[in-house]
């Protein structure tokens, strides 16, 4: 009980025994006086008139009724002294109701500035760990979330660059990856594209695949790892994917100017066509199955005129439910007929430099500025790549 609550219980107590006084001195004077004179006539008529007729006391102001409000006043006293106790500024609900107030989430917060952040780069080990990199707003902290639960944190460095190794493993199955820029005094910001990982049954044989998805519908997904085909580019045509299902029947996926028109055949088959959406995504979906044994994919960017300006032409060979490609094989020819050279994607491994990466597929590590002035865009320090970032390199020493 506080210091007031104590003042105001001593105070009371005080006019308690101020009333107690004023009751003991009204009793002494209402007792009945003596009646005169023994004998005398008009004095006991006086007096047994008065003490037959004088009605008894009675009204509010009783001695009872007295009592029953004292008792009244002094449980209000007690309950007004509990509340402010419990109540009052400073109690236990009042520090509870300022700490709920506290940890509310305030409506009113700004979103975080900057561009909203993004993964670069993912890549899951045969063994089911994740090595994963991105960019964000400098001197944020950015959460990735595993099927909606979080797995890691990273702060944001000065360059508005991240990297994160997350202690927990994949398991088999399909994940999802969701990406949260975070900033005291700001309101969390969503990245625009999330991460879908499908981990194989007979890892570590079997590669993850990986790949990135845009939020809105209908977005096309971008192959990050676990690409059939191993991802080849020829001027401005760009081939990705070759996505398959176990009866043979194929998705095709590539880049392209937006606009531009694709034509796709198997050996003599034609597998179709189709026209790049404005994201610059194209995608086609023959209506045949792909039969078994070995294929030439003829993959052409066309124009509204129906001229080929670029072909790429890729060894492809059905085993089973698998397909197999040849990078020896792969040839591009510009609008002229030209043969010109073709870019291949390489995944940079763990322990990997584009001395290494030089030396082991163009013949020298002295060639190491090919790759970095073909993927300026990705290097920002010659000396510094990272697991699982994405190259082009010339097939075949090409140059």
């Amino acid at each position: 009980m506080n210091d007031n609550s104590s003042h105001e219980l001593r105070t009371i107590l005080r006019a308690m025994r101020r009333v107690e006084r004023l009751r003991m001195m009204r009793k002494i004077l209402s007792e009945p006086k003596p009646s005169g004179v023994a004998g005398s006539t008009n004095a006991t008529r006086i007096r047994v008139r008065g003490a037959d007729s004088m009605p008894p006391k009675s009204g509010l102001f009783t001695e009872r009724n007295f009592m029953r409000a004292l008792v009244v006043v002094l449980v209000l006293a007690f309950l007004i002294a509990i509340g402010r106790n419990f109540f009052g500024e400073g109690s236990f609900f009042a520090r509870l109701g300022q700490e709920t107030e506290q940890a509310t989430p305030d409506d009113d917060l700004i979103p975080l500035p900057g561009a909203a952040p993004s993964f670069d780069v993912v890549r899951v080990e045969p063994g089911g760990d994740a090595i994963l990199a991105g960019r964000a707003e400098p001197g944020s902290e950015v959460v990735v979330l595993l099927d909606g639960k979080e797995v890691g944190k990273a702060e944001v460095d000065s360059r508005g660059e991240w990297l994160l190794l997350p202690s927990e493993q994949l398991a088999v199955g399909s994940h999802r990856l969701d990406l949260e820029a975070r900033r005291e005094g700001y309101k969390p910001r969503t990245s625009e594209d999330l991460i879908v990982i499908e981990v194989p049954e007979g890892r570590p044989a079997n590669e993850s695949q990986v790949f990135l998805l845009g939020r809105e519908a209908g977005a096309e997904p971008r192959v990050l790892q676990g690409n059939p085909i191993g991802g080849l580019v020829v001027g401005a045509l760009r081939l990705e994917t070759v996505d398959y299902d176990s009866r043979g029947f194929a998705t095709i996926r590539g880049r392209a100017p937006a606009g531009g028109k694709i034509y796709a055949k198997l050996g003599s088959t034609a597998l179709g066509e189709t026209f790049v959406a404005a994201n610059g995504v194209w995608k086609l979906s023959p209506r045949e199955a792909i039969a078994e044994g070995e294929h030439d994919l003829v993959v052409e960017l066309r124009n509204t005129n129906d001229q080929v300006l670029w072909k790429l032409k890729a060894p492809l060979t059905r085993h089973g439910e698998s397909f197999v490609t040849d990078h020896g094989g792969v040839q591009g020819t510009d609008a002229q007929g030209r043969i010109v050279g073709v870019n291949k994607f390489i995944r940079v491994e763990t322990g990997n430099s584009l001395w290494v990466i030089a030396r082991r597929e163009l013949g020298s590590g002295f060639l190491y500025s090919v790759i970095y002035d073909q993927n300026r865009e990705q290097i920002n320090d010659p000396d510094l790549i990272f697991p699982g970032q994405v190259f082009q390199v010339p097939i075949g020493g090409q140059r």
